[in-house]
Protein backbone atom coordinates (compact mmCIF):
# COMPACT_ATOMS: atom_id res chain seq x y z
CA UNK A 1 0.00 0.00 0.00
CA UNK A 2 2.70 2.16 0.68
CA UNK A 3 3.93 2.18 -2.70
CA UNK A 4 0.18 2.70 -3.86
CA UNK A 5 0.41 5.83 -1.48
CA UNK A 6 3.84 7.04 -3.08
CA UNK A 7 2.77 7.05 -6.77
CA UNK A 8 -0.60 8.73 -5.85
CA UNK A 9 1.18 11.83 -3.90
CA UNK A 10 4.14 12.27 -6.76
CA UNK A 11 0.61 12.28 -8.96
CA UNK A 12 -0.70 15.07 -6.62
CA UNK A 13 2.39 16.84 -6.67
CA UNK A 14 2.86 16.63 -10.60
CA UNK A 15 -1.23 17.82 -11.02
CA UNK A 16 -0.53 20.86 -8.83
CA UNK A 17 2.82 21.75 -10.74
CA UNK A 18 0.72 21.77 -13.67
CA UNK A 19 -2.11 24.07 -12.61
CA UNK A 20 0.27 26.36 -10.73
CA UNK A 21 2.40 26.29 -14.33
CA UNK A 22 -1.31 26.49 -16.22
CA UNK A 23 -2.12 29.46 -13.92
CA UNK A 24 1.46 30.51 -14.30
CA UNK A 25 0.71 30.96 -18.24
CA UNK A 26 -2.59 32.47 -18.04
CA UNK A 27 -1.58 35.10 -15.91
CA UNK A 28 1.89 35.78 -18.62
CA UNK A 29 -0.97 35.63 -21.30
CA UNK A 30 -3.53 38.08 -19.84
CA UNK A 31 0.14 40.04 -19.74
CA UNK A 32 1.41 39.63 -23.27
CA UNK A 33 -2.32 40.62 -24.64
CA UNK A 34 -1.46 43.64 -22.69
CA UNK A 35 1.35 44.65 -23.78
CA UNK A 36 -0.04 43.41 -28.14
CA UNK A 37 -2.86 46.23 -26.77
CA UNK A 38 -0.31 48.80 -25.70
CA UNK A 39 2.34 48.58 -28.37
CA UNK A 40 -0.55 48.70 -30.81
CA UNK A 41 -1.31 51.99 -29.44
CA UNK A 42 1.99 53.10 -29.27
CA UNK A 43 2.70 52.17 -33.09
CA UNK A 44 -0.37 54.04 -33.96
CA UNK A 45 0.83 57.08 -31.60
CA UNK A 46 4.55 56.93 -33.91
CA UNK A 47 2.48 56.23 -37.07
CA UNK A 48 0.70 59.70 -36.49
CA UNK A 49 3.96 61.64 -35.63
CA UNK A 50 5.65 59.68 -38.92
CA UNK A 51 2.52 61.46 -40.83
CA UNK A 52 2.95 64.35 -39.47
CA UNK A 53 6.85 64.90 -39.92
CA UNK A 54 6.60 63.26 -43.66
CA UNK A 55 3.95 65.97 -44.12
CA UNK A 56 6.55 68.73 -42.68
CA UNK A 57 9.36 67.06 -44.64
CA UNK A 58 8.42 66.03 -48.07
CA UNK A 59 6.14 69.86 -47.93
CA UNK A 60 9.98 71.82 -47.55
CA UNK A 61 11.44 69.19 -49.71
CA UNK A 62 8.88 69.23 -52.45
CA UNK A 63 8.96 73.21 -52.30
CA UNK A 64 12.88 73.25 -52.84
CA UNK A 65 13.20 70.84 -55.83
CA UNK A 66 9.90 72.37 -57.34
CA UNK A 67 11.35 75.96 -57.06
CA UNK A 68 14.53 74.43 -59.12
CA UNK A 69 12.57 72.60 -61.68
CA UNK A 70 10.43 75.19 -61.82
CA UNK A 71 12.80 78.77 -62.57
CA UNK A 72 14.71 76.06 -64.86
CA UNK A 73 12.21 74.09 -67.10
CA UNK A 74 8.89 76.16 -66.39
CA UNK A 75 5.97 76.47 -64.06
CA UNK A 76 4.63 73.46 -65.21
CA UNK A 77 7.24 71.50 -63.59
CA UNK A 78 6.78 70.46 -59.98
CA UNK A 79 8.39 67.78 -57.51
CA UNK A 80 6.51 65.18 -55.38
CA UNK A 81 7.32 62.72 -52.39
CA UNK A 82 4.16 60.05 -51.54
CA UNK A 83 4.77 57.99 -49.19
CA UNK A 84 3.28 54.11 -48.52
CA UNK A 85 3.08 52.21 -46.11
CA UNK A 86 4.31 48.34 -46.59
CA UNK A 87 5.24 46.03 -43.68
CA UNK A 88 4.76 48.41 -41.05
CA UNK A 89 7.37 50.99 -42.53
CA UNK A 90 7.08 53.93 -44.31
CA UNK A 91 8.49 54.15 -47.65
CA UNK A 92 9.24 57.61 -50.02
CA UNK A 93 8.76 57.33 -54.05
CA UNK A 94 9.99 60.22 -55.63
CA UNK A 95 8.18 61.96 -58.42
CA UNK A 96 8.94 64.54 -60.97
CA UNK A 97 5.81 66.37 -61.97
CA UNK A 98 5.26 67.79 -65.39
CA UNK A 99 1.69 69.06 -66.56
CA UNK A 100 0.53 67.48 -63.09
CA UNK A 101 1.40 63.99 -64.53
CA UNK A 102 3.66 61.83 -62.54
CA UNK A 103 6.86 60.26 -63.77
CA UNK A 104 8.88 58.42 -62.12
CA UNK A 105 12.45 60.26 -61.87
CA UNK A 106 14.54 56.60 -63.43
CA UNK A 107 13.77 56.06 -66.71
CA UNK A 108 10.98 58.87 -67.31
CA UNK A 109 12.81 61.82 -66.60
CA UNK A 110 15.64 63.49 -69.12
CA UNK A 111 18.98 63.70 -67.17
CA UNK A 112 18.95 67.26 -67.33
CA UNK A 113 15.53 67.14 -65.29
CA UNK A 114 17.08 64.74 -62.76
CA UNK A 115 20.38 66.58 -62.31
CA UNK A 116 18.19 69.74 -61.01
CA UNK A 117 16.11 67.81 -59.01
CA UNK A 118 19.20 65.70 -57.19
CA UNK A 119 20.65 69.02 -56.25
CA UNK A 120 17.47 70.29 -54.75
CA UNK A 121 17.29 67.26 -53.12
CA UNK A 122 20.59 67.19 -51.81
CA UNK A 123 20.82 71.04 -51.02
CA UNK A 124 17.37 70.39 -48.99
CA UNK A 125 18.14 67.36 -47.07
CA UNK A 126 21.13 68.93 -45.91
CA UNK A 127 19.60 72.05 -44.51
CA UNK A 128 16.74 69.25 -42.93
CA UNK A 129 19.95 67.95 -41.29
CA UNK A 130 20.37 70.80 -39.45
CA UNK A 131 23.34 71.55 -40.67
CA UNK A 132 26.02 68.95 -39.58
CA UNK A 133 28.34 69.43 -42.29
CA UNK A 134 30.39 71.81 -43.65
CA UNK A 135 28.42 74.61 -46.00
CA UNK A 136 30.21 74.00 -48.88
CA UNK A 137 28.93 71.80 -52.03
CA UNK A 138 31.45 70.39 -54.74
CA UNK A 139 29.37 70.60 -58.17
CA UNK A 140 31.70 68.90 -61.02
CA UNK A 141 29.61 70.05 -64.19
CA UNK A 142 26.17 70.44 -62.92
CA UNK A 143 24.87 72.10 -66.14
CA UNK A 144 26.19 69.36 -68.45
CA UNK A 145 22.67 67.93 -69.83
CA UNK A 146 20.79 71.22 -69.69
CA UNK A 147 20.37 73.28 -73.31
CA UNK A 148 22.02 76.23 -73.53
CA UNK A 149 18.61 78.36 -73.36
CA UNK A 150 18.12 76.74 -69.68
CA UNK A 151 21.88 77.19 -68.12
CA UNK A 152 21.53 81.07 -67.14
CA UNK A 153 18.38 80.40 -65.58
CA UNK A 154 19.97 77.46 -63.59
CA UNK A 155 22.80 79.64 -62.88
CA UNK A 156 20.80 82.25 -61.09
CA UNK A 157 18.84 79.81 -59.02
CA UNK A 158 21.79 77.84 -57.78
CA UNK A 159 23.02 81.81 -56.71
CA UNK A 160 20.15 82.49 -54.96
CA UNK A 161 20.33 78.64 -53.13
CA UNK A 162 23.47 79.44 -51.65
CA UNK A 163 22.36 82.95 -50.56
CA UNK A 164 19.05 81.40 -49.21
CA UNK A 165 20.79 78.36 -47.15
CA UNK A 166 24.20 80.56 -47.01
CA UNK A 167 26.16 77.60 -48.17
CA UNK A 168 29.22 77.79 -50.66
CA UNK A 169 28.72 76.28 -54.01
CA UNK A 170 32.12 75.08 -55.48
CA UNK A 171 30.72 75.10 -59.52
CA UNK A 172 33.54 73.12 -62.23
CA UNK A 173 32.11 74.07 -65.48
CA UNK A 174 33.36 75.01 -69.26
CA UNK A 175 29.89 76.85 -69.52
CA UNK A 176 30.19 80.72 -69.99
CA UNK A 177 26.63 81.49 -69.03
CA UNK A 178 26.97 79.21 -65.99
CA UNK A 179 30.53 80.77 -64.93
CA UNK A 180 28.80 84.46 -65.44
CA UNK A 181 25.94 83.73 -62.58
CA UNK A 182 29.22 82.94 -60.05
CA UNK A 183 30.28 85.36 -57.08
CA UNK A 184 33.51 84.74 -57.98
CA UNK A 185 35.46 82.61 -60.90
CA UNK A 186 38.79 80.73 -61.20
CA UNK A 187 40.24 79.55 -65.01
CA UNK A 188 42.36 76.94 -64.25
CA UNK A 189 44.86 76.26 -67.05
CA UNK A 190 47.51 73.47 -67.43
CA UNK A 191 51.16 74.76 -68.12
CA UNK A 192 54.20 72.23 -68.58
CA UNK A 193 52.36 69.84 -66.54
CA UNK A 194 51.89 72.84 -63.65
CA UNK A 195 48.34 73.63 -63.04
CA UNK A 196 48.02 77.47 -63.34
CA UNK A 197 44.86 79.25 -61.81
CA UNK A 198 43.78 83.11 -62.29
CA UNK A 199 41.02 85.15 -61.87
CA UNK A 200 38.38 85.94 -63.94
Amino acid sequence: MNRYEQILTERQAERDLLIQQKSDSDKRAIEMSQEIVELEEARVVVNSVLQATQIIISDYIESVVSTLLQVVFGDSFAFKVVYELKRNQSEAHLYVLEDGEMYEPKGECGVGTLNVAAIGLRLGLWALRGNLTRKTFLLDEPAKCLSKDKISKFGSVLKKCAEMLKVQLIVISHDPALIEAAGKAFQVSKKNGVSEVEVC
